[in-house]
């Protein structure tokens, strides 16, 4: 039973939609002449622009009944409109083609069509229809559940006709619309303020139907947040204004809300035979959707009566009308959720839990398929930019073979200025591959010096091996094979790179020493010593940098030295630099020995290394430095200073 615990939020999520599309219910137009006035004028009105403007009127009023008139008159009103240059008319023509393809959710149509118009519109000056378009584009975001955008237009909307509209019938249709946007995004509190806005607009204006419609929607939107006892008045007053207009769709939208009102307060009877008045005139319409959100409130009202096979079959019944139809995903989760709470409410937890998890899972499909049509949303706009910045690039083409034909001598000065251009892209693409030969060939070199050195390490480790096996004793020279073993394939994986870490630098170091502290019988010492600073996995340090300056430590620094030698290693960070020194307290030497014993070639390694470190200088603007001090009889010191550089630079 713990997972029915997690039921609450997801009982949410359906229930917001099951109120907000009968909170849309019944909106209509009023204020305009009948259809069939209009109807009879364009018969016989002469093709001038009056009749043009009848077009137009008559299409929109044919948009919500029959949207391929829309499209018919559209046309018309195109050809007339070009046929007298009407200009006024031209842009009515796009506005109501645009319309057309809002309603047929062919995007980059519709947004083609309002620019076009809107261009016209902006040079004429028709502000009103300017903000008539913003109207068109608000319904594009609403499919597109964009309501942001949606309510920002809206707003812009009613700012305009608030204060250069005085129609506040209009007005209170405006402010109504927004309450239902703000409604959709959950924002209730100030929702309620609008609808109550509305309400007052419309009762100044004397338009009571239109009050009607706004006292329903606010009132089934009461009864969204459970507010079902605030909610039932707003209805009641909606229901009685309606006995004197007799609008039907209006009359079904109060009664569907209280439908859901009664059962929820106790009167599941008396909502039950609501609702009952309401399927018959909705099955008429063909309106599957709020039958399903119908079929919702009559679940829960024969649960509440406890006539559980009423609920099952009716719920049964009414899933076969959108069974497996993405359409209705929405609603088809909203019946799984109600047999859950049937089977819940019967004690048939095993069937409770099965109806719960499908309706979770179908939850879960739908917001997949918003993040589609968010997708998808996404390249209708892409192909819309895309096709603007193609008229933009056309009409920039054809001023410019204007400007061709006119001024024939700027062909000459842009043709310079491309030399010009081709010159400095040229010399610049020859330096660039000048300079990064240049740092390929100091890479190569930086590599071979490298590898230049390996060799002559390897000698000295193989010489230290066969000097320890000739003691004849096979244990420690099996431990000298294995450290030498993993010190080659060290030497091998390292060769290749430019950078290693500090823990992999100690620990070639470690089996070096530990092979020379073999073979010279322990005569000496080492040790490391780490700033606290540092990070050894994350520092980045050339490899085998210092191998030279340890070896020079051990096979010279310590020959022939009648005491325990010591040898000590030191990584310290000094700002962004990283000091590496090399103490021991061998023989030394003086500046006439360094000078002798590189004549007699005794200290390659060492020369390679200064190579290793003026080609890094090279790359990285003198920022590797080392320096010898050495003293006779006590001992030498090597200090090296590199750049700090981690993993993660």
């Amino acid at each position: 039973m713990n997972c029915f615990k997690k039921s609450t939020c997801l009982k949410k999520s359906y229930c917001s939609v099951l109120v907000v599309l009968f909170c849309v219910i019944g909106g209509f137009s009023y204020g305009q002449p009948p259809l069939d006035s209009l109807l009879y004028k364009v018969q016989y009105q002469k093709e001038d622009t009056l009749k043009a403007n009848l077009y137009y009127d008559i299409g929109i009023r044919y948009a919500q009944k029959d949207r391929s008139l829309l499209k018919i008159y559209a046309d018309s009103l195109q050809r007339l409109s070009r046929k007298l240059n009407y200009t006024r008319g031209i842009g009515l023509a796009y506005s109501a083609h645009g319309y057309y393809y809002c309603m047929e959710k062919e995007w980059a149509k519709m947004r083609f069509n309002l620019n076009k118009a809107d261009s016209i519109y902006e040079k004429i000056g028709e502000r009103a229809k300017l903000f008539s378009n913003k109207g068109i584009l608000s319904l594009y975001y609403n499919y597109t559940k964009e309501f942001d955008k949606e309510l920002q237009l809206c707003l812009e909307i009613l700012e305009y006709k608030e204060k250069y509209d005085n129609n506040k019938v209009e007005v209170g249709k405006t402010l109504g619309r927004i309450a239902i946007i703000l409604q959709q995004m959950q924002r209730y509190k100030e929702a309620k303020m609008y609808y109550l806005r509305a309400i007052r607009m419309r009762e100044e204006a004397k338009d009571y139907n239109g009050k009607s419609i706004v006292l329903s929607n606010l009132g089934g939107m009461l009864a969204q947040q459970d507010l079902f006892k605030e909610a039932e008045p707003y209805l009641v007053e909606a229901l009685r204004i309606q006995e004197t207009y007799k609008q039907q769709s209006i009359i079904i939208g109060c009664q569907a809300n209280l439908a859901h009102v009664y059962v929820e307060t106790g009167r599941a009877q008396k909502g039950l035979e609501m609702a009952a008045e309401c399927i018959g005139y909705l099955e008429k319409q063909k309106d599957t959707f709020n039958i399903i959100k119908l079929t919702n409130y009559q679940a829960v009202g024969y649960t509440k009566l406890k006539q559980f096979d009423k609920a099952l079959s009716l719920l049964k019944e009414r899933h076969k009308l959108i069974k497996g139809n993405k359409i209705y995903a929405i609603q088809e989760g909203n019946l799984l959720w109600e047999y859950y709470k049937v089977y819940k409410a019967m004690g048939k937890t095993d069937l409770a839990l099965e109806y719960f998890e499908e309706a979770n899972e179908l939850r879960e499909q739908n917001q997949n398929m918003d993040v589609q049509l968010g997708v998808s949303r996404m390249k209708e706009e892409f192909e819309t930019n895309k096709k603007q910045r193609e008229n933009l690039q056309l009409k920039q083409e054809n001023q410019l073979k204007d400007l061709q034909i006119s001024q024939r001598n700027y062909l000459i000065y842009g043709s310079l200025i491309l030399v010009i251009l081709i010159c400095i892209t040229a010399f610049t693409t020859i330096r660039y591959n000048r300079l990064k030969a240049e740092k390929t060939a100091m890479e190569v070199e930086q590599r071979l010096l490298q590898t230049q050195m390996n060799p002559h390490f390897i000698f000295n480790v193989l010489h230290a091996i066969h000097t320890y096996m000739l003691k004849s004793d096979t244990e420690e020279s099996g431990k000298l094979l294995t450290s030498f073993a993993r010190l080659v394939r060290s030497i091998l994986q390292h060769s290749s790179i430019d950078n290693i870490t500090l823990a992999e630098e100690l620990k070639w170091l470690k089996d070096y020493v530990r092979l020379q502290q073999l073979r010279f019988s322990d005569s000496f010492t080492f040790s490391v010593e780490i700033d606290e600073t540092i990070s050894p996995e994350n520092l980045l340090l050339p490899p085998m940098l210092i191998q030279p300056f340890i070896e020079n430590a051990i096979e010279h620094g310590f020959s022939g030295l009648n005491k325990s030698g010591e040898l000590h290693v030191s990584y310290k960070k000094n700002k962004n630099e990283v000091e590496i020194k090399i103490a021991d307290n061998g023989r030394g030497f003086s500046s006439e020995d360094l000078i002798h014993k590189s004549k007699e070639h005794e200290s390659v390694a060492v020369q390679i290394t200064e190579k290793r470190i003026l080609l890094l200088n090279k790359r990285r603007n003198a920022a590797f430095k080392f320096s010898i001090n050495s003293i006779p009889n006590q001992g030498t010191i090597v200090l090296f200073s590199i750049p700090y550089r981690t993993l993660f630079d």
